[in-house]
């Protein structure tokens, strides 16, 4: 399956693509993501599919998050 490209900076890293893809079954090269736009969130998120399955993937990233936040995670 074709990786759906995004323009959205927030989409899920390579590592969450991994983990996602393990959940899945299947190779991140298999998996199928896509951007998650709208709403207010300080994490990295996606939906990630494979077959007729999808997960919805969230990951913190300190980069994204105030420092002030970040410590506490």
């Amino acid at each position: 399956m074709e990786q759906l490209k995004s323009d959205s900076d927030n989409t899920i890293s390579s590592i969450g693509l991994n983990a996602a893809a393990e959940e899945l079954s299947c190779s991140s090269s298999k998996a199928q993501v896509m951007a998650i736009n709208g709403g207010y969130s300080r994490n990295r998120r996606s939906l990630v599919g494979y077959g007729d399955k999808w997960i919805f993937a969230k990951e913190v990233d300190h980069l994204l998050i105030p420092s002030d936040v970040a410590a506490w995670c």
